[in-house]
């Protein structure tokens, strides 16, 4: 893989990498350094649009489209002033860590799956009193729309794992 377009770089590597998401080892893909792979970083806004642009291109004509949404903890095992990390409920160790709550859309056609947005979900320590409480209902209407707007004539079905029974 050759760095014609560098601003498509990072996305790209992030939605065809099979291992871990390191620095390390995505430039393991491409022969390059971890720190080469650091430096052609873009913004997140960025990263969405050219997501978006790979979905639209690779999901052009689908009459359907599933959109998997899930959350994961990023552990943040020492992060006593890291902000936006609290107390969050881990399911596989049956313990709070500290982390952060990431939670993350995206579009498949069933064979090929695009991320279409993220984002955070904060404990309500963590927030000021004027800071809305978004909740992971709140983020599937939110990656909904977008996948509405990204393919407005195409049926979104959309798919979750046991949380989102609580919350319908």
């Amino acid at each position: 893989m050759s760095f014609i377009n560098t601003k498509i770089i990072y996305p790209l590597l992030i939605i065809l990498s099979i291992k871990k998401r390191s620095f390390t080892a995505l430039g393991e893909q491409i022969d390059r350094s971890g720190e080469t792979v650091k430096r052609r970083l873009i913004s997140a806004d960025d990263s969405k649009n050219i997501s978006h642009m790979i979905a639209q291109y690779l999901f052009k004509g689908c009459k359907s489209l599933i959109m998997p949404v899930d959350d994961t903890l990023l552990q943040k095992a020492y992060s006593t002033v890291m902000v936006g990390a609290g107390k969050n409920f881990d399911t596989k160790t049956n313990r709070c860590i500290m982390s952060y709550r990431l939670i993350v859309g995206a579009l498949t056609n069933g064979k090929i799956i695009v991320p279409i947005d993220f984002g955070f979900i904060f404990t309500k320590e963590l927030l000021s009193e004027n800071d809305p409480v978004k909740t992971k209902l709140d983020f599937i209407k939110q990656f909904l729309a977008l996948a509405k707007k990204l393919f407005p004539n195409t049926k979104i079905k959309i798919a979750a794992d046991g949380w989102a029974f609580c919350i319908g």
